[in-house]
């Protein structure tokens, strides 16, 4: 649960009452009315910010009880908006993985291989600031390899497909239904569609 102040002054609770599981290999969506807490539960789950009642488990231990190294191995994040950071592809790539083979089987299961071999510089391409120098579709594929070279099994999808184009939102559905394979995926979402 999370208090904060409302406008009035009084305290209001962010997320109360919820309770749910989440098994092995499960694609869950996540829908509700602006403000009704979808983003705060991801930053629940993420421990950005302790509970102040109720306790939240993975694999039956208290997400409080595990290192952050450790933690942080099992969960990631994509978020509507992400950050890119002005340097080049295979940078931002190695932020996370510095394995190069691996950085291009991951950026081939997105589906960006073949554009970034296209530029003239291929991954030596220089991002400018935030990635604005490639499409919005583009660069949410590109948060989305970044956050598979975690290895993390969990997947925490904050409403990804948002402002893409039907093409990409169709090609982001599509990788979700493979990575469901191996990985249990939260999505949150306001997109009947995408849940279809």
């Amino acid at each position: 649960l999370k208090k904060y102040y409302g406008s009035h002054g009084n305290i209001t609770k962010a997320v109360d009452g919820i309770s749910f599981d989440v098994l092995e290999g499960e694609f869950v969506a996540i829908m509700g009315a602006s403000g009704s807490g979808k983003t705060t539960l991801f930053d629940l789950l993420l421990r950005f910010y302790p509970i102040n009642g109720g306790e939240i488990f993975l694999d039956g231990v208290n997400i409080y009880e595990y290192s952050d190294s450790i933690y942080a191995s099992n969960i990631t994040l994509v978020k509507q908006n992400p950050f890119i950071y002005n340097m080049s592809i295979r940078d931002n790539l190695r932020l996370i993985n510095g394995n190069k083979k691996r950085q291009e089987e991951v950026i081939k299961e997105v589906g960006l291989h073949e554009f970034i071999m296209s530029l003239s510089k291929g991954y030596s391409t220089i991002l400018t600031g935030n990635a604005t120098n490639i499409s919005g579709g583009q660069k949410q594929l590109l948060s989305i390899a970044r956050s598979l070279l975690t290895d993390a099994e969990i997947l925490l999808m904050d409403d990804v497909t948002a402002s893409l184009d039907p093409k990409t939102t169709n090609q982001i559905i599509d990788l979700l239904v493979r990575l469901k394979e191996d990985h249990t995926i939260l999505v949150i979402t306001n997109r009947e569609d995408l849940i279809t």
